[in-house]
């Protein structure tokens, strides 16, 4: 398993495993969040998702539910399954209320829908980490 590391010059921040099958927008969302201070390490599908919460210290997994092969919701079961103190923020480019819904309930700590802004995504990866309040710090 090959995951690079994206690390701004903000110094080591927390630990995030960006799960997207999309190359394009993994390697864009991890170099901006790199650069606002977190360490981003890549995964392109639920196995490799699944292999690097086994092997590597993280802080919270951000997840797309349409991959080909798993699929978010199979990687988002294991992940509770094995991890269930691991927070997992869910991302869909088919996000309905029903599906974020069906995240939730199986204990996603939060659901957005892409196209999703880095300045967005970080904030929720706050609110998870430190609590609502640091939503809007």
């Amino acid at each position: 398993m090959d995951l690079h590391e994206h690390v701004g010059d903000a110094g080591r921040g927390e630990r995030v495993l960006l799960v997207d099958d999309e190359e394009a927008f993994r390697e864009t969302m991890a170099r901006a969040l790199a650069r606002r201070g977190l360490v981003v390490r890549c995964a392109e599908s639920g196995e490799q998702c699944l292999e690097a919460i086994e092997t590597i210290e993280l802080n919270v997994v951000v997840l797309d539910l349409e991959m080909p092969g798993m699929g978010g919701m199979a990687a988002l079961a294991e992940i509770v399954r094995r991890r269930p103190a691991l927070p997992v923020i869910v991302l869909t480019g088919y996000g309905t209320m029903a599906r974020g819904v069906q995240a939730m309930k199986a204990h996603a700590a939060d659901f957005l829908t892409k196209p999703v802004m880095a300045d967005d995504l970080l904030a929720v990866i706050h609110a998870v980490l430190h609590g609502p309040e640091a939503r809007s710090a």
